[in-house]
């Protein structure tokens, strides 16, 4: 959670020295009614934005409680399905798990995925996983180190050169 220093010393806090904080910009606009020469009302739209610094609440001190407490994760086991497990495991392809995001390494010739619990389902995973695969260029004898659209050039330019 976010706030000015404003709002922490309404709520009788501080921000803590040295601390620095953070631009967030608000950005709106509003429509004028004016008149011109000619008498005649007119509406002009007006955009604008504004700056503010914020301080993470981690920054202030003397909040109440409610303000520091963190929010239970909830995460509930995955149930894997075996025979993609065995299907995937058989491919032979080098599989990270780790990270927030699934792709190819092309210079590393391997297949990073984040950890199954982070999918909402296994379904969900083995899709991710799946799409991940297609564009890789890994072979059951090992990688050519040419995957995707740079195989797909090196073909068209051979067929070109004939």
């Amino acid at each position: 959670m976010w706030m000015s220093f404003r709002q922490a010393t309404e709520l009788n806090a501080h921000v803590r020295k040295g601390e620095k904080g953070s631009l967030v910009v608000y950005a709106n606009s509003m429509t004028r009614t004016e008149q011109d020469a000619s008498g005649e009302d007119s509406e002009r739209e007006i955009h604008y934005m504004r700056g503010y610094t914020v301080f993470n609440v981690e920054q202030v001190e003397g909040l109440p409680a409610y303000y520091y407490q963190q929010p239970e994760v909830k995460t509930t086991p995955v149930e894997r399905i075996r025979h993609a497990e065995e299907f995937f495991k058989a491919t032979k392809a080098e599989i990270r798990y780790r990270g927030e995001r699934a792709y190819y390494s092309c210079d590393g010739d391997y297949i990073q995925m984040p950890v199954i619990e982070a999918f909402r389902d296994a379904e969900t995973f083995m899709r991710r996983w799946r799409t991940k695969r297609r564009t890789g260029r890994n072979t059951p004898h090992g990688s050519t180190g040419i995957s995707g659209a740079r195989a797909g050039a090196m073909k068209a330019t051979r067929a070109r050169s004939w």
